[in-house]
């Protein structure tokens, strides 16, 4: 696997990025920091299904394995399923369930900057723009359309994907609040 050279436009992002992430792993004391940190400019694998077998004294006949590869900014998917199959012997099948370029609206970004404006009289004081080891649907709006987009609302990232998550109300309140900020920012611009 070839080594992972983040795009300059991205550096302030993954740097916002490995600040949360120390700050995640300060709070939660699960995963240590160094190892969050590299989440953001290496790739991650997570096999998140296994099945097969019939039984624990029976030698399975086959085995399925769905794994989660994430592509850090300056990565290549491409690469990932090069390697993947290099490493598997021929009577291994593989297949792509879906392939997602790695994606991020630069700092610089007008979306970001209004973000950044709307959020300052809400919160008192202008939130960083980060890239995170995650997915969102922004990328669609970034690869199909040519739209910049951001991810911002409320949560915690450690009850995100969680069992009970929730937010708080007074939390949505206040995204709500930065939302029409951001509206009237905009459309102020014409």
């Amino acid at each position: 696997m070839e080594a992972v050279c983040t795009p300059k436009i991205a550096e302030a992002l993954v740097r916002n990025g490995e600040k949360e992430q120390r700050r995640l792993a300060k709070k939660d004391k699960i995963i240590p920091a160094s190892r969050l940190v590299k989440t953001l400019t290496h790739y991650t694998v997570n096999v998140g299904v296994i099945s097969g077998g019939t039984k624990t004294n029976v030698v399975p006949e086959r085995c399925e394995a769905e794994v989660d590869i994430r592509v850090p900014a300056g990565g290549r998917p491409d690469g990932v399923e090069q390697f993947v199959r290099s490493l598997l012997p021929e009577n291994f099948e593989a297949s792509v369930i879906n392939k997602t370029l790695p994606s991020y609206t630069p700092a610089s970004d007008p979306l970001i900057r209004a973000i950044q404006k709307g959020a300052k009289p809400v919160f008192g004081y202008t939130p960083p723009p980060t890239y995170m080891p995650a997915t969102t649907d922004g990328h669609f709006f970034r690869e199909m359309l040519g739209i910049p987009a951001a991810s911002f609302g409320p949560g915690c990232g450690e009850l995100a994907h969680t069992y009970d998550e929730f937010v708080y109300v007074k939390d949505l309140k206040n995204v709500a609040k930065v939302y029409v900020n951001v509206i009237a920012d905009f459309v102020a611009k014409g």
